[in-house]
């Protein structure tokens, strides 16, 4: 509702254009759209190639593996963000 809102009162019309100053001033739409995407992220991860051997938490990790972060699971860690799933 909150958000819904902040469209109306920001375009109150239906032939209301979306500009930089709307845009600028839909900071809980903003904030909405960031949590969304924080808790169901466009990709499941980033992946990158290893340079060189190294060692991870006693794992060997040898050159060329691909190594891939996982957005959704750490966005979702306590030590992260507080209150995670809230």
């Amino acid at each position: 509702d909150k958000c819904f809102s902040e469209i109306i009162s920001l375009m109150p019309t239906k032939d209301n254009n979306i500009t930089s100053d709307v845009v600028s001033k839909a900071v809980y739409v903003r904030s909405c759209i960031k949590e969304s995407l924080r808790l169901n992220p466009v990709s499941v991860g980033v992946g990158r190639l290893s340079q060189k051997d190294f060692v991870l938490s006693g794992y060997l990790i040898p050159k060329g593996t691909v190594i891939v972060t996982q957005n959704m699971a750490a966005s979702r860690l306590p030590q992260y963000v507080r209150d995670p799933l809230k």
